[in-house]
């Protein structure tokens, strides 16, 4: 029997279009606008990763990023009237299982190569781009021992909500 709080659990999705593509713009914007300082004083400590996104930052203008944030506005207000219709989802934090630590990051997910080096916790930023309340639980382990953990995602402002969730959980 399912808890009263988990029922009736329905497989549903919001619409992230654009999610991807604006988390990425606004992330290297911001790593830009906090770190480009850094990266002439002292580019031999910055992880190469780093230094590419601070590049791609510093390309931007103001007006790619100001469409990226109008994107953004255009994907909370769809997501907006699906998360009317649930509390709360749960979905997977990552798209891969941990990884050896030897590895920077994965590079492929299912056999196909991956883009970028952000793009195996792709679930995560496009939560972030919504600016949605969301909070990491453990919930068991992989076939070779290794943690797994799902997200719980909450409505617009509904940090507590998705703590009662989590601890229920």
């Amino acid at each position: 029997m399912l808890p009263t709080w988990a029922d009736p659990i329905k497989q549903a999705a919001p619409d992230s279009i654009n999610a991807d593509g604006v988390f990425k713009i606004l992330r290297a914007w911001g790593t830009a606008s906090a770190s480009a300082g850094l990266l002439k004083e002292h580019r031999n400590l910055i992880k190469r990763t780093v230094i590419r996104r601070i590049g791609k930052g510093i390309k931007l203008t103001s007006v790619g990023v100001s469409s990226a944030r109008e994107l953004r506005n255009a994907s909370y207000q769809r997501v907006r009237p699906f998360m009317e219709t649930c509390e709360s989802m749960i979905m997977p934090i990552n798209q891969v299982s941990s990884f050896d630590t030897t590895s920077e990051y994965p590079t492929k997910i299912n056999g196909l190569r991956i883009e970028t080096y952000i793009d195996w916790m792709k679930h995560c930023h496009y939560i972030r781009s919504l600016s949605l309340p969301a909070a990491p639980i453990p919930c068991g382990f992989n076939p070779e021992g290794l943690p797994i953990g799902v997200q719980i995602v909450g409505r617009h402002h509904d940090d507590f909500g998705v703590l009662q969730v989590g601890s229920a959980f």
